[in-house]
């Protein structure tokens, strides 16, 4: 026992630390056993000496680490969740290119501030989404309109004047039947000048004989002209009660009186077909 203890003296007298000691009697060295709960202090622990499997889990909290410490490496992938991040800390700088789509922003969160000039293109609207009120009155002009897109319904009342009408462009089929008269035209076309007069207006010839007869309706001037007068005739209108059709119309004039004619084809008694006639003559 007094030899145990000199050895003792010795080693402390020497620096050479306790548990590097046998202990006499003992098989081993000195067991946690024998250590009291709290007598290992920092300074007692080599440096390196404790890795991941001597620290029980969940026991390092956040005071024990060092600032800026804990690098991207010791971060597992996926384990940073919404919750774990300060509202405001994710900058434009941290979001990768092109990786926010429409379904990452909440709706209506882009106002016209968020949209740099001139970006939005004619494929980024959607159909029918720019009406009248998105239009700068005046700004439109010819170019901006495609050939053809205006339709009758897109033309207000009257809004068609003469001077909208390029000279030489209306032709007979662009008059409604029956709608001139004489005072449609000039002094110098028709009138004391020239001497030319109008008449017009409407007959109807009735069908009553059976196909393929020639039915005729004979219409008298209001005054004789000097000379038979150009004559302009054309179907109005062809109504057939029994089925009736009719061949085109032809006409001739005298000084003081046209005919009308027509030729049924088909079906039988009881249509007939409405005519507008103009007249010029002297």
């Amino acid at each position: 026992m007094k030899k145990s203890f000199s050895r003792t003296l010795a080693a402390l007298l020497l620096g050479v630390p306790l548990l590097a000691m046998p202990v006499a009697g003992a098989a081993s060295l000195i067991t946690s056993g024998q250590i009291a709960d709290g007598a290992v202090t920092r300074s007692k622990i080599a440096y390196g000496a404790i890795d991941g499997d001597r620290i029980a889990d969940r026991t390092i909290s956040l005071n024990k680490l060092a600032t800026l410490t804990v690098l991207t490496a010791n971060i597992g992938d996926g384990v940073i969740t919404a919750d774990k991040l300060a509202d405001g800390a994710v900058r434009r700088g941290k979001i990768a290119n092109r990786s926010v789509n429409a379904d990452k922003i909440a709706a209506n969160a882009i106002d016209s501030r968020k949209i740099i000039n001139l970006s939005v293109r004619r494929i980024d609207l959607a159909p029918d989404s720019v009406n009248g009120n998105k239009v700068i009155d005046g700004s439109l002009t010819g170019n901006d309109i495609a050939n053809g897109a205006i339709a009758a319904a897109d033309i207000a009342p009257n809004a068609v004047t003469g001077a909208k009408v390029a000279d030489g462009s209306l032709t007979g089929a662009d008059i409604a039947d029956g709608s001139l008269s004489q005072s449609d035209f000039p002094a110098a076309v028709v009138g004391p000048q020239t001497g030319l007069r109008i008449e017009s207006g409407e007959a109807t010839i009735s069908t009553e004989a059976t196909p393929p007869y020639i039915n005729t309706v004979t219409v008298s001037f209001a005054s004789a002209f000097q000379s038979p007068p150009v004559l302009l005739v054309s179907f109005k209108d062809f109504t057939s009660i029994a089925g009736t059709s009719a061949e085109n119309l032809c006409a001739s004039a005298t000084t003081a009186q046209f005919t009308a004619k027509t030729k049924v084809t088909t079906g039988g008694a009881g249509s007939y077909a409405t005519v507008s006639w103009l007249a010029i003559g002297k």
